[in-house]
């Protein structure tokens, strides 16, 4: 990827009050990826291929969602994505694996795996039914802000991001609104199932632009 422009990115004393004006904390959000990572750890090789992947985001979904959801958030999921969403219908949260440069303000970080329509629809926030082959016409007014909470660990630590996206390519996430960096979890000599993790959008449906 190039040129990814970042118009915002908030660490530190700001990150934090970000998400205090969100009605998160960084703790929260760390203990719900700790969990989703401490998942993966139980498995062995005796997992299904790509296992490990889906069991550690499985686990970060079900995490956010017993950390937060009560007067604030509740629990969101459609079309295979899921995560939680404010009470006032304003905000949603999408876990998901993130790329090495997770968690780094000086590197450009993306989802690990390709995103299908529904999460293209949620990002782009327009008339997606005539950019698409194969979709009928349909008019989109949902205008819902979409953050991604994306994770990534090697054996030194955890890294998380809280972040909003700006342009979808691909189904790969090129450029960001906005990243709240979340402060490292680190630990010691860990050894996990090394598979590409398979998670949200299992059910969705790739797509393919169609050419000017």
């Amino acid at each position: 990827m190039e040129n990814i422009n970042t118009e915002s990115i908030l660490t530190g004393y700001d990150a934090e009050y970000k998400l205090q004006c969100m009605n998160l904390s960084s703790e929260g959000l760390t203990q719900s990826c700790l969990q989703g990572f401490l998942s993966r750890a139980n498995c062995t090789s005796y997992n299904t291929k790509g296992g490990p992947g889906f069991i550690q985001w499985d686990g970060t979904v079900k995490a956010l969602r017993e950390c937060f959801c009560g007067s604030n958030w509740e629990k969101y999921e459609y079309g295979g994505l899921e995560g939680i969403i404010s009470s006032d219908k304003t905000l949603r949260i999408i876990p998901s694996s993130g790329n090495a440069a997770t968690g780094n303000m000086n590197q450009p970080a993306s989802n690990r795996n390709p995103k299908g329509i529904n999460m293209i629809q949620l990002i782009e926030n327009s008339q997606q039914g005539s950019l698409f082959e194969g979709f009928p016409v349909q008019i989109n007014d949902d205008k819902f802000e979409t953050y991604v909470l994306l994770f990534y660990h090697d054996d030194k630590n955890l890294r998380m991001e809280l972040s909003k996206p700006a342009s979808i390519i691909k189904g790969k996430i090129v450029a960001w609104e906005e990243r709240i960096i979340i402060k490292p979890y680190e630990f010691e000599n860990v050894s996990l199932n090394s598979e590409e993790p398979v998670e949200e959008d299992f059910i969705d449906i790739p797509v393919i632009r169609k050419q000017n």
